[in-house]
């Protein structure tokens, strides 16, 4: 009776001891997993596409690992030098993202320039793109209407295209399917050894 009764209570703590392993790791995990919320700039409701300039990202990510990544949910910065403002935008599943910037009215009329980055948000195993790029955009008016001319780093551009490439090695995150298991065979051998040991003094008895 007491055999089973020490059985037991071995059985008990081992099923504890594996509990208090593998929660900790499965919230981790989860947690670690969760992207942050970005507000993306959107352009204001009736804009004529006549009096806009069009910013177009294409981002692509190499994989360099086993594991793999898609290009969506990286985000980039284009910041106006003149005033300071930053404007955000998220690349979506094919990489892509966008920014629509408006002219109108005489004060749009001059020289407006930008610089373009990606935000390094710290995910783990991606090597981030350092590329920066210049915009210019010269806003002329003709009978009050605001031409543009668009500058991607001192060239004259039709459309503003910028690529941005990131690398992913993988990362190391903590895994229920291989820590935890191993930790509980480890400790279903010990058990088994408690038991064949009292099952022998038994016999001996």
């Amino acid at each position: 009776m007491n055999i089973r009764k020490w059985v037991k209570l071995a059985l008990l703590f081992s099923a504890a001891v594996v509990m208090a392993v593998a929660v900790p790791f499965t919230l981790s995990y989860v947690f670690g997993k969760t992207q942050p919320v970005v507000n993306t700039f959107k352009p204001p409701a009736g804009l004529n596409d006549e009096n806009s300039v069009e910013i177009l990202v294409e981002k692509t990510v190499v994989n360099v690992g086993e594991d793999a990544i898609t290009p969506e949910g990286f985000i980039f910065l284009l910041e106006n030098n003149q005033t300071g403002e930053i404007l955000t935008a998220v690349s979506n599943k094919d990489g892509n993202a966008r920014f629509v910037l408006p002219f109108t009215g005489v004060d749009a009329d001059g020289e407006h320039t930008y610089t373009l980055t990606e935000q390094n948000d710290g995910q783990k195993g991606v090597e981030y793109s350092t590329a920066k790029y210049e915009l210019r955009v010269e806003i002329t008016l003709t009978d009050d209407k605001p031409l543009a001319t668009v500058y991607l780093n001192g060239e004259q551009v039709e459309k503003a295209v910028c690529a941005f490439e990131n690398k992913y090695e993988g990362e190391e995150v903590p895994s229920t399917g291989d820590e935890v298991p191993l930790l509980a065979s480890v400790l279903a051998l010990l058990c088994s050894g408690a038991l064949l040991i009292l099952l022998g003094k038994k016999r001996k008895a």
